[in-house]
């Protein structure tokens, strides 16, 4: 017998390897006939069999995952262990476990998934075609989906009960990843008011699985409220989303929408909220709110994180509670210092003058400071 010869395998290997099964297990079989016919039914004409099976190749991997992840509880468990496996792949996480007696430092908002999609997407094209730009998709937070049962992730919340560090984009990214599944957050719900409470309670489980929320009935109770909030704005946003990327104006092209739903999407949800897109009501109330958009004026540069997150930030870095008028000029300038227009540009100066007292002094303190070190471009 010869020497034993130990190999490790880099990043790439490791993904035509996983590709290389997906497509030759005969277990994976109905799953790839699944996601053939839906890449036939998204065609509003015939193609070639050459097409579909150059996008199947592409796009399987990554559809694979998302859809075995999309189902309930009692379809995954009817899967067999080999099926489950090759749904997770190979998975890069940096999140620290530890038991649910333990405090998480935070879980890590860093999208594994995404990481993952990308590189079998690249690996896949790099066989089939020459490479061309990949496009990041939805974060999945599989890190905190894949969390053990016996492990949680502490929430750190101030006298507010509000989320401060760092973990609350996690959490609200995570929020974003429930909605998206067809059969937590149906789409065929107009309003968030309307979606039924049970429903609404198996979102609210599911976090409380994931997370440690508090024993206090008052921080329990508004930690809920807030969580249950966030669910139904990320609801209307992916809602919102859906009808930027599919939506075509003029009630001729409805069936042209309907016969290319997102992928993962329940096909009768899809009919039911595309009819409604299409209905006067809807088409005036989207002009009249494209309008409102219009004619907003106070933008901020917060980006994903609440102004209680750089709130805390800000009074850990200068050891004293932040005043709301620098919180507000920070939340409302450019990385260059410039104001992001006008309008923001004059209520600085009114908030510092306020600030100073609204001496004279102060408030031409406050010009000669904005037009020095605020200058707007």
């Amino acid at each position: 017998m010869g020497a034993v010869v130990s190999i490790t395998l880099d990043s790439n290997s490791w993904i035509q390897a996983h590709r290389y099964v997906l497509f030759n297990c005969e277990e994976i079989t109905p799953f790839r006939d699944v996601h053939i016919a839906e890449i036939k039914a998204g065609f509003p004409f015939h193609v070639t069999d050459d097409v579909i099976q150059k996008q199947h190749i592409e796009e399987f991997c990554p559809w694979f995952r998302e859809y075995v992840m999309s189902m309930d509880a009692s379809k995954r468990k009817e899967l067999s262990d080999k099926t489950l496996t090759l749904e997770m792949g190979r998975r890069k996480t940096n999140l620290r476990t530890r038991s649910k007696s333990s405090t998480l430092g935070r879980a890590a908002s860093e999208d594994v998934d995404e990481v993952g999609d990308q590189e079998t997407h690249e690996a896949s094209i790099q066989d089939v075609q020459p490479a061309v730009r990949v496009t990041r998709e939805p974060s999945k937070y599989l890190d905190v989906w894949d969390l053990p049962a016996n492990e949680e992730i502490v929430l750190s919340l101030n006298s507010l009960n509000q989320l401060i560090d760092d973990g609350a984009r996690t959490f609200t990214g995570f929020l974003g990843t429930i909605v998206r599944k067809p059969h937590m957050c149906p789409i065929r719900y107009l309003k968030w008011k309307n979606m039924p409470e049970e429903l609404k309670e198996e979102c609210w489980r599911v976090v409380e699985h994931k997370y440690s929320v508090p024993v206090n009935p008052i921080a329990y109770a508004a930690l809920k409220t807030f969580t249950l909030q966030k669910i139904g704005k990320a609801w209307r946003d992916h809602k919102s989303r859906m009808k930027k990327q599919h939506y075509i104006p003029h009630s001729r092209n409805k069936t042209r929408v309907k016969n290319n739903p997102p992928k993962g999407c329940i096909a009768q949800d899809w009919d039911i909220l595309v009819d409604h897109w299409y209905t006067d009501d809807a088409v005036i109330e989207s002009e009249k709110n494209k309008d409102r958009r219009s004619k907003q004026d106070e933008l901020h540069t917060a980006s994903f994180c609440s102004y209680d997150v750089h709130a805390t930030k800000k009074a850990k870095t200068d050891g004293q509670p932040v005043e709301r008028a620098v919180l507000y000029q920070i939340l409302h300038t450019r990385k260059d210092g410039t104001a992001v227009n006008p309008v923001v540009k004059a209520k600085i100066v009114s908030n510092f003058s306020i600030v100073d007292g609204g001496n004279e002094i102060g408030i031409q303190e406050t010009i000669l400071y904005i037009e020095t070190i605020l200058p707007l471009v």
